[in-house]
C-alpha cells in the first residue's frame, strides 16, 4: 500500500504540474496579448479578433470664425474656420467642403453648427477624428465693391452732353442715386449706353451698364435735369386770347424755360403785330406755336366776289366762309347764286375767282 501510494502521488504530481504548466501559459498569452494591445495593436471587443494597426496623428481641429466675409457665390468650410492638425490630407477635404449659398453682395446670412454638421456628414468627414468648434451663429456676409454715385453719373455724362449740344445756354443737373452701387469683388468697368427722352422736355435719362471681370452684373439710369436760361419774349402783362400784340405787350427777358416749353420766341419783333392764340400770362416767356399772323379776312365777313372771265369782270356780293390771309384760297357763299365757290383773298373786303374764257 505504500509502494502503491508513492508511485500514485508521482503522478498526481506530475498532473497537477502539467495543469499549473497550461494555467502558466493562459497566463502567459494574456500578458503577451496585453503587451501588444498596450504597442497599439487592439482587439475587436467580444470575438477576441485583432484590427490592422492604425497611426494615431490626433484629430483635426476646426474652429469657426463667428463674423466672416466671403468672396464667392457659395463658400466652404475653409473659409469660415481655421484648421489645424497633423493630417494635411484631411485638412485638404475639409477646406473644400461647400457649406452654403453666400447672400448677395453687401447682405449677410447666418449659419449654425447643425449646418456644418449635416454638410460634413455628407460628404462622409464627420467623426472623432474632427473636432469642430464653432459659435452658436455664425454670420456670413459677402464681400462687396462700392462704386460711388460720382463715379456713375461721371461716365454717363458725356453722353447727356451731346444730347444737349444743340440746345442754347442748355446746363444739366444730375439728380442724386440713392447710394452707392454694391458690386462683387473684381474689376469694375462703367459703360454708358444711349440716352433716351427729350433734353426740350427737361429730363434725359443715360443707362450705365457695370460689368465685373467682363461679366455684366448690373445696369444703373442716370437722371439729368436740363436747365435752359436764356433771353426771350414775356409778355408784360396778362394777354387776352385774339389780342392782337403791341411792342408794349411784350419784353425781353432772361428767364429759366420750364419743362417741355420748346420754341421760344426770341426778338420782339417775331411777337409785334401777331395774335394770341390762348391767353399769354404775365413774365412768362412766350412760345411760337401760341401766336398766329392775324387774319386779313375773318370768317363770317362780308366780301365783294370778282369773277374775271378772260378780259370780263363781273363782280356780286358774298360771304366768306372761312378766315385768312391775303393769297389763301378759302370758301365764299354767294348770296345772289345761293352757291359756294372758291375765291382767293385779295384784301380784307375783297376775293377774286377766276376763270378761262
Amino acid at each position: 500500500m505504500q509502494y502503491a501510494l508513492l508511485c500514485v502521488v508521482p503522478g498526481l504530481i506530475g498532473d497537477v504540474g502539467q495543469a499549473q504548466g497550461v494555467r502558466g501559459a493562459g497566463a502567459s498569452l494574456r500578458a503577451a496579448g496585453s503587451a501588444r494591445s498596450g504597442a497599439g495593436l487592439p482587439t475587436r471587443s467580444g470575438t477576441g479578433q485583432r484590427m490592422a494597426s492604425v497611426p494615431d496623428s490626433g484629430p483635426v481641429m476646426v474652429t469657426v470664425r463667428a463674423l466672416v466675409e466671403v468672396p464667392g457665390p457659395v463658400f466652404t468650410l475653409g473659409e469660415i474656420a481655421e484648421l489645424s492638425g497633423a493630417d494635411s490630407g484631411l485638412i485638404a477635404r475639409l477646406r473644400q467642403v461647400e457649406i452654403g449659398t453666400s447672400p448677395l453682395p453687401g447682405y449677410a446670412r447666418t449659419v449654425t453648427p447643425g449646418d456644418i454638421t449635416v454638410r460634413l456628414r455628407a460628404a462622409k468627414l464627420e467623426g472623432p477624428r474632427v473636432v469642430v468648434q464653432a459659435p452658436p451663429l455664425i454670420r456670413v456676409s459677402r464681400m462687396r465693391n462700392d462704386v460711388p454715385p460720382v463715379e456713375v453719373t461721371q461716365a454717363a455724362l458725356a453722353v447727356a452732353e451731346q444730347a444737349i449740344k444743340d440746345l442754347p445756354d442748355a446746363t444739366l443737373e444730375p439728380l442724386p442715386l440713392a447710394g452707392p452701387v454694391v458690386l462683387p469683388p473684381g474689376r469694375v468697368t462703367l459703360m454708358p449706353g444711349a440716352y433716351r427722352g427729350h433734353p426740350e422736355m427737361g429730363t434725359l435719362y443715360v443707362p450705365v451698364r457695370m460689368s465685373v471681370d467682363g461679366r455684366t452684373v448690373q445696369t444703373v439710369e442716370v437722371a439729368f435735369r436740363v436747365r435752359r436760361r436764356m433771353s426771350v419774349v414775356v409778355a408784360s402783362r396778362t394777354i387776352e386770347p385774339n389780342t392782337v400784340l403791341t411792342a408794349a405787350d411784350v419784353s425781353v427777358m432772361r428767364v429759366e424755360l420750364p419743362p417741355g416749353f420748346a420754341h421760344p420766341v426770341v426778338k420782339v419783333e417775331e411777337a409785334v403785330g401777331k395774335r394770341a392764340r390762348r391767353q399769354l400770362r404775365a413774365h412768362l416767356p412766350i412760345a411760337t406755336d401760341m401766336l398766329e399772323t392775324p387774319p386779313d379776312l375773318v370768317a363770317n365777313a362780308r366780301v365783294t366776289i370778282e369773277f374775271v372771265i378772260g378780259a370780263v369782270r363781273i363782280t356780286a356780293p358774298g360771304v366768306a366762309r372761312e378766315a385768312g390771309v391775303v393769297g389763301d384760297t378759302i370758301r365764299v357763299y354767294c348770296t345772289e347764286t345761293k352757291k359756294e365757290v372758291e375765291a382767293v383773298i385779295v384784301d380784307g373786303r375783297t376775293v377774286r375767282v377766276t376763270e378761262e374764257d
